[in-house]
């Protein structure tokens, strides 16, 4: 245990808060979405989602994110993984993975998003992504098998 330094003051902490959503249709395939060239990571596959706006309630904000991204309307959205990182700059990062299950639609991407492609389990095992990202598609995954 430490000792009271009476000299201490808090560093402020700034995290930014993201959500992505893992959209499997009824074959079980699920939903990558290619970032554009108006996009930091362009040409990089991802998963609808973003940011969380003030005041905004977390489950309502993926559900706006993919709306605005895919024009796809989610429910029964579940909650799959936490992840946390921090980057070169120092700055610090929590995203928050979902998943849910719609019948097989065809997205109408925003301009964040170019193309879209929906894939197997093993091909999209393949799909190079960001860390969280990878992460979230494991924890499903995992889970998938212990439920069969």
């Amino acid at each position: 245990m430490q000792d009271f330094d009476p000299n201490h003051v808090d560093t402020p902490v700034l995290a930014r808060i993201g959500q992505k959503i893992v959209i499997f249709n009824d074959k079980n395939e699920v939903l990558f979405l290619r970032r554009s060239q108006k996009c930091t990571r362009a040409g990089g596959w991802d998963f609808p989602g973003g940011g969380i706006e003030l005041g905004e309630d977390p489950t309502q904000a993926i559900i706006r994110e993919t709306l605005e991204e895919t024009l796809l309307v989610t429910t029964n959205i579940e909650p799959i993984h936490l992840e946390s990182s921090v980057d070169n700059h120092g700055n610090f990062t929590i995203m928050v993975g979902y998943m849910t299950k719609i019948p097989s639609l065809t997205p109408s991407l925003s301009w964040e998003h170019d193309a879209y492609q929906w894939l197997n389990i093993d091909e999209a095992l393949k799909i190079e992504l960001p860390q969280a990202h990878r992460k979230f598609l494991e924890k499903i995954f995992e889970k998938s098998k212990r439920e069969i």
